[in-house]
């Protein structure tokens, strides 16, 4: 595997040519599935090349949840599932209490068992939504809610606790938490917090680490029980939406744009600080993604190739 030492990204071989990814996905750990509208890109992490028979999704890509090879792709209008090894589509209809729109743009979030989460709170745009798509390990899917609509909110699973979305409201609780079978999720007892792009990360199973807004780094301490406030790491980052991935309990990678739309890459910590990690080609609005094998890949962002991060 390609190894990078907390210096630079390394590119990945036979990458795809330059391409727009606005949603990215990990398909039964080996594929990287990404996409713009209907259009697709993917790439196999095992043989390292990019999969010549290219998709084109039947509807317009705003969220994906995946389910072995079949993609739940979903838009304003509805969702339709898509089998990626053959082809085959069928509409679906969303689980009872809810719709397909109100979860539209929402981000997807895995639980190590499998269940994934489509947060309708962290779209950029659509307006504020209180809803949750939940997906279990067989692919049946249920709703969620939160006490208060937000968007632009950034979520995460913590484990041994579950779902914690923060962000994308001024009025109610700063954070939430939906435990795993919940259909209600219970307010945090954090400051309301109106921070929009923002991505999240469970660094371990009490502290959630919070990264855009172009400020710095903070952490929320999950044990906390009354009037509490995120802890901050040195150094603000200039980034306006970000994505976060843990490296340690007291570390992560941090992805996202600037106000120019500019991408970069960060290593944050609460000791070192914050340490720019240089790209092989400018992008703008890269993807990030997690891999089986504890390395990060960034992929679209108008650029080609896909590039590895991997400690």
């Amino acid at each position: 595997r390609l190894a990078v030492r907390s210096r630079a990204s390394t590119s990945m071989p036979r990458g795809p040519a330059a391409f727009d990814a606005t949603v990215a996905s990990l398909v039964v750990g080996r594929y990287v599935l990404a996409a713009d509208g209907t259009s697709t890109m993917i790439y196999d992490l095992l043989a390292l090349k990019q999969v010549s028979n290219v998709a084109t999704l039947p509807r317009p890509a705003r969220s994906i949840a995946t389910v072995g090879t079949a993609a739940l792709v979903i838009d304003e209008a509805g969702a339709t599932t898509f089998d990626l090894s053959n082809g085959s589509t069928y509409p679906t209809e969303p689980p009872t209490g809810g719709t397909f729109a109100e979860v539209a743009g929402g981000a997807q979030v895995t639980a190590p068992d499998g269940t994934q989460y489509i947060v309708g709170a962290t779209r950029a745009s659509g307006g504020p939504s209180a809803r949750v798509l939940v997906i279990d390990a067989e692919g049946k899917g249920s709703f969620a809610g939160l006490t208060v609509p937000r968007e632009g909110a950034c979520a995460t699973f913590v484990e041994g606790r579950g779902l914690v979305v923060v962000g994308g409201d001024a009025a109610g609780a700063g954070a939430e938490l939906l435990a795993p079978g919940a259909t209600l999720a219970a307010p945090l007892p954090f400051p309301p917090d109106a921070i929009k792009g923002c991505g999240a990360a469970a660094l371990d199973n009490a502290h959630v680490a919070i990264a855009g807004g172009a400020g710095p780094v903070r952490v929320l301490d999950l044990a906390c029980t009354t009037a509490c406030t995120p802890a901050s790491w040195p150094d603000p980052l200039p980034l306006v939406r970000a994505e976060v991935q843990p490296l340690a309990p007291d570390a992560a990678f941090v992805l996202g744009e600037d106000a120019s739309g500019a991408t970069h890459a960060f290593r944050a910590s609460a000791t070192g600080g914050a340490r720019e990690i240089p790209l092989r080609v400018p992008r703008r609005g890269a993807r990030l993604l997690p891999t089986p094998i504890g390395a990060f890949v960034v992929v679209g962002g108008g650029a080609p190739g896909i590039e590895q991060y991997l400690e």
